[in-house]
């Protein structure tokens, strides 16, 4: 198994997760990544699946629980990462997170999460906030950043027209840094490094949600998603 580095950086310090607090179990005959990385002001939650989640799994009801105990005055920043992308206008591994996404997205809105950082398709892209197919100002910004490097080489091959949610996408290697400035703004970066010389590609401030009146708009119908009982 590989290991992977995840890096962030906030206040001053820098935060790196070589593999995180994560553990590999079976549930309901799927194999699934679960790792939960809770830092002063943000959360990340990461699924990566290796079958599809369906609401009905004991992993829903996991990132349910989770995201209904999350007290967004003590942690303004709600990330969310997984393996396959739901917002993705690459030809490559088309529709392979529809179940997913189908499945999950309702949670995600209602808890408000802010980032979500996807891979699996060798290519960049970025989305802006979105949900249900859509842009909406209360969704999360997508980020597909399955560039670093492979065997396969990149995806090439995108569809067109660009839909209306993807805001850049490009078919380079790369990487990208997501630096959490304070409570109410962060800063992503995608660096383009095709020629072994990093270049700064894409940027974007991301306000946090819950500045954003997001939060009180959701409090009902939304939110009844997250503290309706299991059926």
């Amino acid at each position: 198994m590989k290991r992977r580095t995840y890096f962030f950086s906030r206040m001053g310090f820098n935060h790196i997760m070589l593999d995180g607090r994560c553990h590999l179990r079976r549930v309901d005959q799927v194999r699934i990544f679960t790792i939960l990385l809770k830092l002063q002001g943000f959360m990340l939650s990461c699924l990566v699946r290796m079958q599809i989640i369906m609401s009905y799994s004991d992993q829903y009801s996991w990132l349910k629980a989770d995201l209904s105990k999350v007290d967004r005055k003590r942690t303004p920043w709600l990330l969310v990462l997984f393996h396959v992308p739901w917002y993705n206008s690459n030809k490559a591994h088309q529709g392979e997170g529809d179940e997913m996404m189908a499945s999950m997205e309702p949670l995600l809105y209602a808890a408000s999460v802010d980032i979500v950082l996807a891979g699996h398709v060798h290519a960049y892209e970025r989305s802006k906030r979105v949900n249900n197919g859509r842009s909406d100002p209360c969704g999360a910004v997508h980020l597909t950043i399955g560039d670093g490097g492979n065997r396969e080489g990149l995806a090439h091959k995108y569809i067109n027209p660009q839909p209306e949610w993807s805001v850049f996408r490009e078919a380079s290697f790369g990487h990208g840094e997501l630096k959490i400035v304070n409570s109410t703004h962060a800063f992503w970066s995608w660096h383009r490094n095709d020629d072994d010389e990093p270049v700064k590609s894409d940027e974007l401030w991301i306000t946090s949600l819950v500045n954003s009146g997001c939060l009180a708009q959701k409090w009902h119908e939304p939110r009844k998603v997250l503290m309706s009982p299991e059926n």
